[in-house]
């Protein structure tokens, strides 16, 4: 249990303040050590948590609001296509009779009221665009800052976050879907009860496993490594959810 990786995941454990409880430390330098490391480490993390976190959700807006302006941009085109189709019949119907009762003149005069038209349509739609573009530039950190993300697409990214590693440490501890949620839960939360940890289905193989498997990093060492980068990563993605919803 104690391997590079089984110590990975302990240390993550003490900084995260989870501590599962099925790794302690039995010596009293390894309980001076786990102390000093405890009182570095849980500050940083949380610097870690506050740093990170503002700046994915920085990346988030950024995306979301990329998103935003191509369907206004869309939208706002097909309105002014729109609008240029159908100016003459809405401004001038009569234009389609006078060019049917003087061909010669008529289409002389439906020209040159159709150009001014179409001419004032034109820059009123480039008047909306510049508009719509200026109110919706993100490139500026001031319009990126009014981007606001809804709260039921931030509960949603932590729900497919958790969903996600429910599936995956199913498959690997021989978890249900729901033994999975809740493990995944009691971990991001940091409530970390001990009930159900990883490595629960490496005890069960242990007289299996030999030395070289264990040099080598096997399905043991992957686990644990992973378990800890799911950790990081995922209380990185609960600090950007709750960032985002507080601006709401």
């Amino acid at each position: 249990m104690w391997s590079f990786s089984g110590a990975l995941l302990y240390s993550i454990t003490v900084i995260t303040t989870i501590g599962y409880g099925h790794m302690v430390p039995l010596t009293p330098i390894g309980k001076i050590i786990t102390i000093v490391y405890a009182v570095i480490g849980v500050p940083l993390f949380l610097l870690y948590l506050s740093n990170i976190g503002e700046i994915f959700a920085t990346s988030f807006k950024w995306t979301y609001s990329r998103i935003c302006k191509c369907q206004i941009l869309r939208g706002h085109r097909r309105r002014a296509e729109y609008r240029v189709e159908t100016l003459p019949h809405q401004i001038h119907p009569g234009l389609i009779e006078l060019q049917k009762a003087d061909p010669g003149k008529g289409s002389i005069r439906s020209r040159s009221i159709s150009d001014r038209s179409l001419e004032s349509s034109i820059c009123t739609n480039e008047d909306d665009d510049e508009y719509s573009e200026e109110v919706i530039d993100d490139d500026k950190p001031e319009s990126r800052n009014r981007v606001s993300v809804p709260i039921s697409l931030s509960i949603t990214v932590m729900i497919c976050y958790i969903c996600g590693g429910a599936i995956l440490f199913g498959e690997w501890e021989g978890w249900g879907f729901l033994d999975g949620s809740y493990f995944c839960f009691i971990t991001l939360t940091t409530i970390g009860f001990g009930d159900l940890v990883p490595g629960d289905s490496v005890k069960v193989d242990d007289d299996h496993t030999n030395d070289e498997d264990e040099f080598l990093g096997g399905l043991v060492n992957l686990q644990f490594i992973f378990v800890s980068l799911y950790i990081i990563f995922g209380m990185a993605v609960i600090a950007m959810c709750f960032s985002l919803m507080q601006e709401r």
